[in-house]
């Protein structure tokens, strides 16, 4: 979902000095739902066996006057799915934005009433019981009805509420967990750059689809973000935000593996970039530029992990000396866009030039 998750309430916003109406996609509660790609077409840019990258272009129009190429990444390998969703911004000025996924996870047999949630988030977004309206932020430990930081059964609670202050291991990541009674199930895991996760149980007029599958959403920023500007991010023309999240296979969850190395994201407000121009037109999209030419070939020592070396094996200490090894070395932002030493890169090149950088809008 992009070029904002969740809801932009009753469609309207301001941004610098100006006011925007946005299609209502959300007719019942009066809001704009779910960003503008849920209708795009997309250009395939390369695939393999294990991997995918597909590009489309979010046109400027009238409630959203900004021209953004976007690129999603699939690696499938031994440690789970990982997708890395990028947004560039191709146009001449500043675009507030963000975005999020919006996969539904099964634990297993029967319904979401039947599992167990473990959901490390503090906080939770409280809203209006008709038009999911934001009204505050408050501790979960303040309605225990939201409080899953230890796993428990969600039984009938109804849930379509965004979580904060999220509790992240010692690489900076967070995993939600669901789970059947006898432990087998499923989760998800993502990094700093998704300060907000939604959770949604589904809940529908149709009782046979109603609570089939649970909602988990990491998200760049919370519901109507283009208004509070809570965690907003504003890209500065020819820059770019990734945002990553990862599915675990049953092997990784079993073993604890940590997440890949070249998955983890830059550190929050900050984000690799740098002036390039426009790319020429793709083969696989002639129409549009892809960026299929800045992109590593299938099989190249740019591409993700290979299977002779994964890098969800590498210990701290290897990654710490890749980061040494690749300090100082020339970056051109394309070519690295989907290299597993994006993210020293990121730390090292975005300290040191800091006009590469995106900003987010600080916390209100």
């Amino acid at each position: 979902m992009a070029p904002w998750p969740n809801r932009v309430i009753a469609g309207r916003y301001e941004f610098e000095g100006v006011e925007y109406q946005l299609g209502i996609n959300e007719p019942s509660r009066g809001h704009a739902l779910h960003g503008l790609l849920a209708w795009q077409d997309w250009c395939p840019v390369e695939s393999d066996e294990s991997s995918a990258i597909l590009s489309t272009v979010i046109q400027a129009r009238s409630g959203y006057p900004f021209r953004l190429d976007v690129q999603v990444s699939y690696q499938l390998d031994l440690s789970g799915l990982h997708t890395t969703v990028t947004a560039t911004n191709t146009g001449p000025g500043s675009a507030p934005y963000g975005a999020a996924g919006h996969p539904y996870l099964i634990a297993g047999e029967g319904r979401v009433d039947d599992w167990i949630l473990e959901l490390p988030a503090r906080k939770v977004q409280q809203v209006t019981a008709d038009l999911l309206v934001p009204t505050g932020v408050s501790d979960v430990s303040d309605d225990r009805r939201y409080d899953f930081v230890s796993p428990r059964p969600i039984g009938s609670t109804t849930l379509d509420h965004a979580f904060t202050d999220l509790v992240r291991d010692d690489e900076g990541y967070s995993t939600a967990r669901l789970t059947t009674w006898d432990g087998s199930g499923t989760s998800m895991t993502w990094g700093r750059d998704c300060p907000w996760v939604q959770i949604h149980t589904a809940d529908l007029p149709d009782v046979e689809s109603s609570r089939a599958g649970l909602a988990v959403e990491p998200m760049t920023c919370p519901p109507n973000a283009f208004n509070t500007r809570t965690d907003l991010i504003v890209l500065l023309p020819w820059r770019r935000w990734p945002s990553s999240t990862s599915l675990p296979s049953p092997a990784a969850r079993d073993s604890s593996a940590p997440p890949p190395a070249w998955s983890s994201s830059p550190p929050a407000k900050v984000v690799s970039a740098s002036p390039q121009q426009s790319p020429a037109p793709s083969a696989n999209c002639p129409a549009r530029p892809c960026l299929a030419e800045a992109s590593p070939r299938p099989g190249s020592t740019a591409m993700m992990p290979s299977k002779q070396q994964p890098m969800w094996r590498f210990s701290a200490a290897a990654r710490r000396d890749r980061e040494k090894t690749h300090r100082h070395r020339p970056c051109s932002p394309p070519s690295w866009m989907y290299s597993s030493t994006t993210p020293s890169c990121t730390r090292k090149f975005s300290a040191r030039h800091p006009s590469w950088s995106a900003t987010r809008a600080s916390r209100t």
